[in-house]
């Protein structure tokens, strides 16, 4: 799907060591009144890359962007746009265009002249603005709707609108603050692999800020999972996900089964882990270099846990527990099962496409749960 797995690509930008980063972030720090927004932000992006910060709110991420656009001025740390330094330059004379989350139309105006109107102010020849107007507006698909007013456009088209006006200044870097936000599920999913086409087509870069995990995984060639004004974590939407290197991204991006152990033995090829909560001891492959005696976190996605109510003996990474609750979300289920030797829960994803083969399996059934070494993650913080 993402446009990083072409054949005639044998690195990708960020694995290049001859590839020059297109932007550089060094050190981006922000106060208010004294409290720290961004920490010591470093990050470098590529050219053409879709680019996501995620994070909840209040971690940092609209401040990063909006220091980016000019808006706000950093309290230290510099920016670097294709080998220059803007940290100091205004945002008019930036060549940033940010798209905001409530889209700012002027009401007034037409679809052609929103459009058309930031344009203006650059001084552009009438021909190339109406050239650029043209040429934005059919890359969204909204040539046909040109003489519409905002309020004569649903919040799909109006978010349109916004992008056309955007890509119309040709800007060498493309600012999206939650720009699905506004749109129902079916369009926000529709619209996802829009932008993607669209950012294919125009060849810009894209930096885009969101706090929805699938958004973010969809569209993204790289994330950067925000915390606290810091990057917890850098990475493609896989690496993080299967391979988080915290609790916080791990309990951010998906949905996990995180229990604490204990190192009690590091064999050449795993580790073995003593759970309180499980009647076996667990075993994590590859291992990871961690001294016996070490308190740790073993993560496990729903989806590597394998359920069913037939026994079938195993040394490790398996427990017995009660289906205390189950969301069929159509495509999957999702059983809660509680663990026979603990108070807690853990919880498996089947899709419903395969469950006939494990037979049906209901509420308060007793059923046995087990998983691969490979699919577990050690976390040690």
């Amino acid at each position: 799907m993402r446009k990083y797995y072409r054949k005639n690509l044998k690195l990708e930008p960020w694995q290049d060591p001859d590839v020059t980063p297109y932007l550089i972030l060094e050190n981006l720090s922000k106060d208010y009144e004294g409290v720290p927004i961004l920490k010591n932000v470093n990050l470098e992006i590529y050219q053409e890359e879709f680019f996501c910060l995620l994070g909840p709110s209040g971690c940092g991420k609209t401040t990063l962007l909006r220091t980016l656009a000019g808006f706000e001025e950093p309290s230290k740390g510099k920016i670097y746009l294709n080998g220059v330094d803007i940290t100091r330059v205004p945002p008019y004379e930036r060549p940033v265009s940010m798209m905001f989350q409530s889209y700012a139309l002027f009401p007034h105006l037409t679809v052609q002249q929103n459009v058309a109107f930031g344009l203006k102010q650059e001084n552009l020849t009438s021909s190339t603005i109406q050239e650029r107007v043209e040429h934005s507006l059919r890359l969204v698909e909204m040539a046909d709707l040109a003489k519409r007013k905002p309020h004569q456009l649903s919040g799909g088209q109006r978010q349109r609108v916004a992008l056309a006006r955007s890509l119309a200044k040709q800007p060498q870097l493309l600012l999206l603050d939650e720009p699905l936000a506004a749109l129902d599920r079916k369009l926000r999913e529709k619209t996802q692999f829009e932008l993607v086409n669209i950012q294919e087509t125009v060849g810009g870069t894209f930096l885009t800020v969101t706090h929805d995990q699938e958004e973010a995984m969809t569209m993204a060639s790289r994330l950067a999972v925000m915390e606290e004004g810091q990057i917890a974590q850098l990475g493609t939407p896989q690496e993080i996900y299967e391979f988080p290197n915290s609790r916080y991204v791990a309990n951010f991006i998906g949905t996990i089964n995180l229990f604490d152990g204990m190192v009690v033995d590091e064999k050449d090829d795993h580790l073995i882990l003593d759970v309180q909560d499980f009647e076996l001891p667990a075993a994590v492959s590859p291992a990871v270099s961690v001294p016996e005696g070490s308190i740790v976190s073993m993560a496990l996605r729903p989806e590597k846990v394998h359920i069913s109510k037939r026994f079938t003996k195993r040394d490790y990474n398996h427990v017995t527990g009660l289906v205390e609750d189950i969301a069929y979300l159509g495509d999957v289920s999702i059983y809660h099962v509680r663990l026979e030797n603990s108070d807690k829960t853990m919880q498996a994803m089947i899709p419903n496409n395969i469950r006939a083969s494990e037979g049906k399996i209901t509420w308060d059934d007793q059923v046995f749960l087990s998983w691969d070494p490979s699919n577990v993650v050690v976390l040690m913080s």
